[in-house]
């Protein structure tokens, strides 16, 4: 089915996208490495609390793993903003046209609040200078592009993406890591929605003035 896809939108090569993959599962292994290490930290930290509730030095040891837990979270942030840039970025070179106007990717859930982990699901929208039919055409073009590429690093389970076709006739032993968030009725906080007919959610928008 992707191999389909490309064809319609993309000159990319088999062997490139798996150099794509490849380059960003390097980059997601250093960010769960270095998010590893944070929370040993933060851990020490926690196992050096005093049984003595009342002891002078607990609530220094309080701020200091506060402290720890809370730079580790902005800094996997950021990590985790780097590797949506990126995986954006390769996205947006696999496509034979280029962006009909200025937009700009803007995340929401754990990503905003300054909260990813390495396993955090994706939730993004795109912000138009202006919406038109063309535009709109080539970012969800852009959107499933994107989908691939995260899904292509195997951590998307493909009962996620709630295609009913699908339904018993694999056996998804995918690992449940990073992934964008799903087709299902609860999910859809990318680009293209959920493909709910009832909701009909759809984030590719323009900014709307008050």
């Amino acid at each position: 089915m992707q191999q389909l896809y490309w064809k319609g939108c993309s000159n990319i090569s088999y062997e490139a996208q798996d150099k794509i993959t490849n380059r960003l599962k390097q980059e997601l292994d250093s960010i769960r490495m270095d998010s590893r290490k944070m929370m040993r930290e933060s851990m020490n930290l926690a196992m050096k609390f005093p049984a003595d509730r009342e002891n002078s030095e607990n609530m220094t040891l309080k701020r200091n793993f506060t402290d720890t837990v809370r730079q580790a979270s902005i800094d996997c942030t950021k990590q985790m903003v780097g590797l949506a840039q990126n995986i954006m970025h390769e996205s947006m070179n696999a496509l034979v046209d280029s962006p009909p106007c200025s937009f700009t990717v803007a995340a929401i859930g754990s990503v905003a609040r300054g909260e990813a982990t390495p396993y955090s699901d994706l939730e993004y929208i795109f912000i138009l200078e202006k919406k038109t039919q063309e535009t709109v055409e080539y970012f969800e073009k852009l959107a499933m592009t994107s989908y691939f590429m995260i899904g292509n690093l195997r951590e998307t389970k493909l009962s996620y993406m709630a295609i009913d076709e699908l339904s018993g006739w694999f056996d998804d032993k995918s690992i449940n890591g990073l992934k964008f968030d799903g087709l299902a009725a609860g999910a859809g906080n990318i680009p293209t929605g959920n493909g709910s007919l009832d909701t009909e959610i759809h984030y590719i928008v323009t900014p709307q003035p008050g």
